[in-house]
């Protein structure tokens, strides 16, 4: 039950922001963050549309990604003809993601916003990463070149629901746009987590 009461929470917001009259802006985000336990870094992007409802408080509706990558243990080793193989094995984690949720501006002044913002999120995953690596030297095999055992227990591609938390601070640049920057922690259902930073660039109207 848990996506399709994902679905109607955000059909229900949607339509209340289309009900709504208030200061609007589009931003730009990107940053730094790392993936899991920190192995993996990399980077973190959106575009987000937001709409004011009340005094301290705004909708958000955005889409984003993310994509983090890292080197194993070197491994290179020479063919029969003397030839250099770099066999090292390189990682990487992507994902695209859906949000929509809500910010509480606990300061709001003409040009300076201070606020934490909560953003449910459907996410959708890709990974090279293996759960199990062995790697045998020649010695071990008999065989002229190393061999490398990769096998995988969980599927490489998920969809899965989660949630960003953010606590971001904005400076407005005259009447028009917006400088921001975010310190952002994000969990979901398929155990992953992103910790970083993001800024942002927009325009109100």
């Amino acid at each position: 039950m848990r996506i399709p009461l994902t679905a109607i929470f955000f059909l229900t917001v949607i339509t209340a922001i289309g009900q709504l009259d208030k200061k609007e802006s589009i931003n730009l985000l990107f940053g730094y963050g790392k993936h899991g336990s920190g192995d993996l870094t990399g980077f973190q992007y959106g575009l987000q549309y937001s709409k004011e409802f009340g005094e301290r408080w705004t909708w958000i509706l955005e889409f984003g990604g993310s994509l983090h990558d890292a080197q194993d243990d070197e491994l290179i080793y020479q063919d029969q003809i003397g030839n250099d193989v770099d066999a090292t094995l390189h990682f990487v984690i992507g994902g695209i993601q859906a949000g929509i949720g809500t910010n509480y501006s606990f300061v709001k002044s003409d040009n300076h916003r201070l606020g934490i913002t909560i953003l449910p999120i459907i996410r959708y995953q890709a990974t090279s990463i293996s759960d199990l690596i062995a790697t045998f030297s020649p010695g071990a095999t008999d065989l002229p070149f190393p061999v490398r055992v990769l096998e995988r227990f969980e599927p490489a591609r998920t969809v899965s629901i989660g949630s960003a938390f953010r606590v971001g601070y904005e400076y407005s640049l005259g009447e028009n746009y917006v400088l921001g920057i975010q310190a952002s922690f994000q969990t979901d259902t398929n155990g992953d987590s992103i910790l970083g930073s993001l800024f942002s660039f927009g325009k109100t109207f």
